[in-house]
């Protein structure tokens, strides 16, 4: 199996939350952004949401270049931590051929994710 595009389900958190602000700022400062002049992003829908209690900004949208085109979903949450604020970050990068169907797995991962607080040093990525 071979494929042209990248397809994955990613979370992730980011440490700039202080400084971005709010989970607009930073899906404005890193994902809308084009990459070079080629490239064009279009947004298929935005908008506020509730995930796990948390204001979050759902955003849908295309990126196209001149070699490919990607279908991307992300959820984004603002919370406080010991370590300052923090973004959550739950993105689907996926082709339009297989979108529909990814769009299914993303939703299930999505929804059946549970965050916990893990004490400062006891989690380790070594």
């Amino acid at each position: 199996m071979t494929l042209e595009e990248s397809r994955l389900i990613e979370v992730y958190d980011s440490s700039d939350a202080a400084e971005l602000g709010s989970a607009e700022a930073r899906v404005k400062e890193y994902d809308l952004k084009a990459e070079n002049a080629s490239e064009r992003t279009t947004i298929l829908e935005r908008r506020h949401t509730k995930f796990r209690g948390a204001t979050a900004l759902y955003v849908h949208f295309r990126k196209i270049s001149e070699h490919s085109t990607s279908e991307i979903e992300e959820l984004v949450f603002r919370k406080a931590t010991k370590g300052g604020p923090t973004f959550y970050v739950i993105m689907l990068r996926t082709t339009p051929e297989f979108y529909s169907r990814d769009h299914v797995l993303y939703l299930r991962i999505r929804d059946g994710l549970m965050f916990t607080d893990v004490p400062h040093g006891v989690c380790s990525n070594d």
